[in-house]
Protein backbone atom coordinates (compact mmCIF):
# COMPACT_ATOMS: atom_id res chain seq x y z
CA UNK A 1 0.00 0.00 0.00
CA UNK A 2 1.74 3.38 -0.80
CA UNK A 3 2.35 6.26 1.25
CA UNK A 4 -0.02 9.21 0.46
CA UNK A 5 1.63 11.56 3.09
CA UNK A 6 4.57 11.23 5.79
CA UNK A 7 4.91 13.29 8.47
CA UNK A 8 8.12 12.62 10.59
CA UNK A 9 9.04 14.59 13.76
CA UNK A 10 7.04 17.62 12.83
CA UNK A 11 6.71 20.55 14.63
CA UNK A 12 5.21 23.64 14.77
CA UNK A 13 4.57 25.85 17.94
CA UNK A 14 2.88 29.40 18.35
CA UNK A 15 3.32 31.78 20.73
CA UNK A 16 0.72 30.86 22.95
CA UNK A 17 2.59 27.34 23.10
CA UNK A 18 0.08 25.61 20.88
CA UNK A 19 0.79 23.97 18.01
CA UNK A 20 2.09 20.43 17.16
CA UNK A 21 5.08 18.58 19.07
CA UNK A 22 7.53 15.89 17.44
CA UNK A 23 4.16 13.85 15.05
CA UNK A 24 5.47 11.20 13.20
CA UNK A 25 2.37 10.29 11.32
CA UNK A 26 2.09 7.93 7.96
CA UNK A 27 -1.19 7.70 5.82
CA UNK A 28 -1.93 5.31 2.83
CA UNK A 29 -4.08 5.04 -0.18
CA UNK A 30 -7.73 4.80 -0.10
CA UNK A 31 -7.36 5.14 3.91
CA UNK A 32 -10.14 7.84 5.64
CA UNK A 33 -8.40 8.86 8.91
CA UNK A 34 -10.89 11.10 11.29
CA UNK A 35 -8.99 13.38 13.65
CA UNK A 36 -10.43 14.03 17.09
CA UNK A 37 -9.46 16.68 19.84
CA UNK A 38 -10.71 19.42 21.80
CA UNK A 39 -9.71 23.08 20.48
CA UNK A 40 -6.45 24.25 20.38
CA UNK A 41 -5.26 20.48 20.45
CA UNK A 42 -3.25 20.52 16.87
CA UNK A 43 -5.97 19.50 14.39
CA UNK A 44 -5.74 22.33 12.08
CA UNK A 45 -2.25 23.04 12.22
CA UNK A 46 -1.72 19.35 11.54
CA UNK A 47 -3.79 20.05 8.19
CA UNK A 48 -2.08 22.92 7.49
CA UNK A 49 1.27 21.77 7.76
CA UNK A 50 -0.03 18.87 5.43
CA UNK A 51 -0.93 21.15 2.56
CA UNK A 52 1.88 23.43 2.85
CA UNK A 53 -0.11 26.64 4.51
CA UNK A 54 2.12 26.24 7.60
CA UNK A 55 5.77 25.50 7.61
CA UNK A 56 6.49 23.42 10.62
CA UNK A 57 9.68 24.76 12.91
CA UNK A 58 11.18 20.91 12.48
CA UNK A 59 10.97 17.84 10.75
CA UNK A 60 9.52 16.13 7.25
CA UNK A 61 6.42 16.56 5.10
CA UNK A 62 6.30 14.44 2.53
CA UNK A 63 3.22 13.93 -0.43
CA UNK A 64 3.02 11.11 -2.41
CA UNK A 65 6.71 11.10 -2.34
CA UNK A 66 7.73 14.63 -2.82
CA UNK A 67 8.85 16.71 -0.35
CA UNK A 68 7.14 19.95 1.05
CA UNK A 69 10.55 21.96 1.01
CA UNK A 70 12.24 20.77 -1.64
CA UNK A 71 9.09 20.38 -4.04
CA UNK A 72 6.47 21.97 -2.46
CA UNK A 73 4.79 23.00 -5.82
CA UNK A 74 4.47 19.40 -6.43
CA UNK A 75 3.62 17.96 -3.40
CA UNK A 76 1.02 21.05 -3.10
CA UNK A 77 -0.97 19.93 -6.49
CA UNK A 78 -1.65 16.50 -5.15
CA UNK A 79 -3.89 17.88 -2.41
CA UNK A 80 -7.08 19.24 -2.49
CA UNK A 81 -8.13 21.03 0.57
CA UNK A 82 -11.18 22.37 2.89
CA UNK A 83 -9.40 24.23 6.03
CA UNK A 84 -11.24 26.95 8.46
CA UNK A 85 -13.41 29.35 5.74
CA UNK A 86 -13.83 28.20 2.50
CA UNK A 87 -11.97 30.12 -0.15
CA UNK A 88 -14.03 31.07 -2.62
CA UNK A 89 -14.07 34.38 -5.05
CA UNK A 90 -17.63 35.60 -3.26
CA UNK A 91 -18.58 37.99 -6.98
CA UNK A 92 -17.76 35.15 -9.25
CA UNK A 93 -21.01 32.19 -9.97
CA UNK A 94 -20.06 28.60 -8.39
CA UNK A 95 -19.36 27.71 -11.49
CA UNK A 96 -16.90 30.52 -12.46
CA UNK A 97 -15.44 29.77 -8.85
CA UNK A 98 -14.81 26.44 -10.21
CA UNK A 99 -13.62 27.25 -13.84
CA UNK A 100 -10.96 29.77 -12.11
CA UNK A 101 -9.69 26.37 -10.11
CA UNK A 102 -10.02 24.04 -13.31
CA UNK A 103 -7.51 26.81 -15.38
CA UNK A 104 -5.05 27.06 -12.53
CA UNK A 105 -4.65 23.87 -12.96
CA UNK A 106 -4.40 23.53 -16.17
CA UNK A 107 -7.32 21.35 -16.53
CA UNK A 108 -9.52 22.00 -20.34
CA UNK A 109 -12.29 20.13 -19.48
CA UNK A 110 -14.53 22.35 -18.23
CA UNK A 111 -17.62 19.73 -17.80
CA UNK A 112 -15.63 18.70 -14.45
CA UNK A 113 -17.20 21.96 -12.86
CA UNK A 114 -20.92 21.00 -13.38
CA UNK A 115 -20.30 16.97 -12.54
CA UNK A 116 -18.70 18.55 -9.42
CA UNK A 117 -21.24 20.99 -8.61
CA UNK A 118 -23.72 18.10 -8.91
CA UNK A 119 -21.83 15.58 -6.65
CA UNK A 120 -22.20 18.54 -3.91
CA UNK A 121 -25.80 19.51 -4.89
CA UNK A 122 -25.32 22.74 -5.67
CA UNK A 123 -26.06 22.19 -9.47
CA UNK A 124 -29.52 24.09 -9.55
CA UNK A 125 -27.15 27.26 -7.97
CA UNK A 126 -23.85 27.23 -10.97
CA UNK A 127 -25.30 30.57 -12.21
CA UNK A 128 -25.56 32.19 -8.39
CA UNK A 129 -22.79 34.50 -7.48
CA UNK A 130 -21.12 33.12 -3.87
CA UNK A 131 -21.51 35.97 -2.38
CA UNK A 132 -25.48 35.40 -2.04
CA UNK A 133 -24.91 31.62 -0.34
CA UNK A 134 -25.51 30.47 3.11
CA UNK A 135 -22.66 29.27 4.99
CA UNK A 136 -23.69 25.31 4.16
CA UNK A 137 -23.92 26.59 0.08
CA UNK A 138 -20.33 28.08 0.81
CA UNK A 139 -19.20 24.82 2.25
CA UNK A 140 -20.57 22.70 -0.25
CA UNK A 141 -18.62 25.07 -2.94
CA UNK A 142 -15.82 24.66 -0.80
CA UNK A 143 -15.67 21.15 -1.18
CA UNK A 144 -16.20 21.08 -4.74
CA UNK A 145 -13.11 23.01 -4.85
CA UNK A 146 -11.08 20.63 -3.00
CA UNK A 147 -12.44 17.97 -4.62
CA UNK A 148 -11.70 19.40 -8.33
CA UNK A 149 -8.73 17.91 -10.39
CA UNK A 150 -6.88 14.79 -9.72
CA UNK A 151 -5.88 14.44 -5.95
CA UNK A 152 -4.30 12.00 -3.72
CA UNK A 153 -4.78 13.66 -0.16
CA UNK A 154 -7.97 15.89 0.56
CA UNK A 155 -8.00 17.49 3.77
CA UNK A 156 -11.20 18.32 5.15
CA UNK A 157 -11.69 20.74 8.37
CA UNK A 158 -15.47 20.19 9.56
CA UNK A 159 -16.72 19.62 6.09
CA UNK A 160 -20.02 19.02 7.24
CA UNK A 161 -20.18 22.26 9.03
CA UNK A 162 -23.19 24.36 8.05
CA UNK A 163 -25.06 21.48 6.55
CA UNK A 164 -28.33 19.92 7.05
CA UNK A 165 -28.54 16.41 7.49
CA UNK A 166 -29.52 14.86 3.55
CA UNK A 167 -26.15 17.61 2.75
CA UNK A 168 -24.12 16.03 5.30
CA UNK A 169 -24.61 12.55 4.54
CA UNK A 170 -24.10 13.11 0.49
CA UNK A 171 -20.90 15.00 1.40
CA UNK A 172 -19.76 11.95 2.94
CA UNK A 173 -20.78 9.78 0.26
CA UNK A 174 -18.94 11.77 -1.73
CA UNK A 175 -15.75 11.69 0.23
CA UNK A 176 -15.92 7.86 0.33
CA UNK A 177 -17.03 7.63 -3.52
CA UNK A 178 -13.41 9.56 -4.07
CA UNK A 179 -11.24 7.37 -2.01
CA UNK A 180 -12.69 4.53 -3.10
CA UNK A 181 -12.66 5.16 -6.85
CA UNK A 182 -9.03 6.99 -7.16
CA UNK A 183 -7.42 5.29 -4.20
CA UNK A 184 -6.85 8.97 -2.64
CA UNK A 185 -6.63 9.39 1.31
CA UNK A 186 -8.72 11.65 3.35
CA UNK A 187 -7.88 13.43 6.94
CA UNK A 188 -11.39 14.48 8.66
CA UNK A 189 -11.41 16.59 11.19
CA UNK A 190 -14.95 16.93 13.29
CA UNK A 191 -16.05 18.04 16.79
CA UNK A 192 -18.51 15.25 16.41
CA UNK A 193 -17.33 11.48 16.99
CA UNK A 194 -20.34 9.98 15.77
CA UNK A 195 -19.60 11.43 12.39
CA UNK A 196 -16.42 10.03 12.41
CA UNK A 197 -17.42 6.91 14.23
CA UNK A 198 -19.37 6.59 10.52
CA UNK A 199 -16.78 7.67 7.98
CA UNK A 200 -13.57 6.98 8.90
CA UNK A 201 -11.36 3.53 8.86
CA UNK A 202 -8.84 5.11 11.56
CA UNK A 203 -8.86 7.66 14.19
CA UNK A 204 -6.46 9.87 15.69
CA UNK A 205 -7.28 11.84 18.68
CA UNK A 206 -5.01 14.56 19.30
CA UNK A 207 -4.41 16.30 22.97
CA UNK A 208 -2.20 19.73 23.01
CA UNK A 209 -0.26 19.10 19.73
CA UNK A 210 0.64 15.55 20.69
CA UNK A 211 -0.84 11.98 19.26
CA UNK A 212 -2.47 10.28 22.01
CA UNK A 213 -4.05 7.64 20.14
CA UNK A 214 -3.84 6.72 16.52
CA UNK A 215 -5.85 2.85 16.05
CA UNK A 216 -7.99 1.52 13.24
CA UNK A 217 -12.15 2.13 14.19
CA UNK A 218 -13.12 -1.31 14.75
CA UNK A 219 -10.64 -1.52 17.97
CA UNK A 220 -11.55 2.40 18.64
CA UNK A 221 -15.47 0.78 18.59
CA UNK A 222 -15.05 -2.97 19.78
CA UNK A 223 -17.10 -4.91 22.44
CA UNK A 224 -20.22 -1.84 21.47
CA UNK A 225 -18.35 0.47 22.42
CA UNK A 226 -19.14 4.19 20.53
CA UNK A 227 -16.25 6.24 19.59
CA UNK A 228 -17.34 9.00 21.79
CA UNK A 229 -16.92 6.67 24.64
CA UNK A 230 -13.58 5.46 23.61
CA UNK A 231 -12.48 9.24 22.91
CA UNK A 232 -13.62 10.05 27.00
CA UNK A 233 -11.76 6.89 28.12
CA UNK A 234 -8.69 8.06 26.29
CA UNK A 235 -9.23 11.67 27.33
CA UNK A 236 -9.31 10.57 31.12
CA UNK A 237 -6.59 8.39 30.77
CA UNK A 238 -8.36 5.60 31.40
CA UNK A 239 -6.89 1.76 29.93
CA UNK A 240 -8.77 1.18 26.36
Amino acid sequence: MSKVLELIGVSRVFANGRGLHKTTLTVNEGEIIGLLGANGSGKTTLMKIACGLTRPDAGEVTVTGESMKDAPEKAIACVGALIETPAVYPFLSARDNLYVALDYMGIKNKKLADEMLFKVGLQKYAKEKAKNFSLGMKQRLGLALAFLGDKKLYLLDEPTNGLDIESAAQIKDVIRASCTESGAAAIVSSHLASEIERLASRVIILHEGEILKDVKMTEATNEGRTLEEYYLAVRSGAEV
